[in-house]
C-alpha cells in the first residue's frame, strides 16, 4: 500500500467537526444557504472539504436550504389572458 490511510475513526471525528461548523454556517443564514455556499464559506475560513462531501454532511443531518418563497399573483387586471 502506498499513501497515507486514514483511519474510519479520524475521518468519523472530521465528519462530527465539519457537521458542527456546517450547522453553525447553516443557521447563520437562516437555514438558506445550499451546500455550494456553505462549501464557499468554509474554504474562506480555511478549511478543506469538498462540495459533495459538505452535501453528504448535510443531507444526513437532515439539513436542507429553503428555497425562495414565490408569491401568487392576485387580483391581476389582465389573469384572462392567461
Amino acid at each position: 500500500m502506498s499513501g497515507v490511510s486514514v483511519l474510519p475513526v479520524d475521518e468519523s471525528r472530521e465528519d462530527a467537526q465539519f457537521t458542527q461548523e456546517i450547522r453553525q454556517v447553516f443557521e447563520s443564514h437562516r437555514e438558506r444557504y445550499g451546500s455550494p455556499c456553505i462549501h464557499a464559506g468554509l474554504h474562506e475560513q480555511g478549511q478543506s472539504i469538498s462540495r459533495k462531501r459538505v452535501a453528504r454532511l448535510m443531507c444526513e443531518a437532515g439539513r436542507c436550504a429553503k428555497g425562495k418563497q414565490r408569491r401568487a399573483v392576485k387580483n391581476s387586471r389582465d389573469s384572462w389572458l392567461r
